[in-house]
């Protein structure tokens, strides 16, 4: 993220938020926007998304609780 400082990123497949972390501690001017299922699923914790949220507070990041896989078009 760093060299090539995105505007915005779309990372589906959130869950403990340790790459939107990376990302945004290499780029933090960049809007971050993360899709997650938030389930215990498909290896997933549930609730792990509310650390990616505190990990990610001081930065512009916006979590969305959804399945990808039924969506019709992605935010942005």
């Amino acid at each position: 993220a760093h060299v090539l400082q995105p505007a915005t990123i779309l990372e589906i497949g959130v869950r403990f938020g340790y790459s939107a972390a990376a990302f945004l501690h290499g780029y933090s001017a960049a809007k971050y926007i993360g899709i997650d299922l938030d389930t215990d699923s498909y290896g997933g914790v549930k609730g792990a998304i509310n650390w990616a949220k505190k990990i990610t507070q001081p930065f512009d990041a916006e979590f969305i609780v959804a399945d990808t896989q039924a969506m019709n078009s992605f935010p942005g």
